[in-house]
């Protein structure tokens, strides 16, 4: 349900060598397009698809870390303390397209957590560019883990992948290319 709510942007996607990462890039793109032309209508030229984006892996991060696919707003503003960019996160529009939302009780959670798990292994991409080797955290998903797969070889085949204290019986790998 959730691919075909998205159809539109999958279709106008300039990606040609489909699979899952690919989607989720062409979605989280899309997504992030959109809202930085909305705030640019609005007169928001501060806020980027950029630093939305870096805004939303840092709340992606910090879900995944604390086990929760919910943030509150005192929970944000604890981050926004330490990170002043994910104040933007407050200047999104929330809807049916929007790839973060607010649940009744105000809680941000992403639309789906497999939104959620594609931002977490970005951010574990984008860590890997400053470093000798890729870490996977113990507190990544088997999915988080498929994403760093996929994207490694599009953005770091080069980086050894490190999977330490990760209890891997859980995962169904099976297929999952781990050197």
């Amino acid at each position: 349900p959730m691919l075909l709510a998205h159809i539109e942007d999958l279709v106008a996607s300039t990606i040609t060598d489909w699979n899952e990462y690919a989607v989720y890039e062409a979605l989280i793109q899309a997504w992030l397009d959109r809202e930085e032309r909305r705030l640019r209508l609005q007169g928001r030229r501060d806020i980027t698809g950029d630093s939305l984006y870096r805004a939303c892996l840092l709340v992606a991060e910090h879900m995944q870390c604390s086990g929760s696919r919910f943030l509150s707003e005192a929970k944000l503003n604890e981050l926004l303390h330490k990170h002043s960019e994910v104040d933007h996160l407050t200047q999104i529009k929330f809807g049916g397209r929007s790839l973060l939302n607010r649940n009744a009780q105000a809680d941000y959670r992403f639309s789906h957590f497999s939104i959620q798990e594609y931002l977490v292994a970005q951010g574990l991409l984008q860590a890997a560019e400053a470093r000798d080797q890729l870490e996977v955290p113990t507190y990544a998903s088997e999915k988080v883990i498929r994403f760093v797969l996929d994207g490694r070889v599009k953005l770091c085949p080069q980086k050894p992948l490190v999977l330490r204290g990760l209890n891997l019986a859980r995962f169904d790998l099976k297929g999952a290319n781990l050197e």
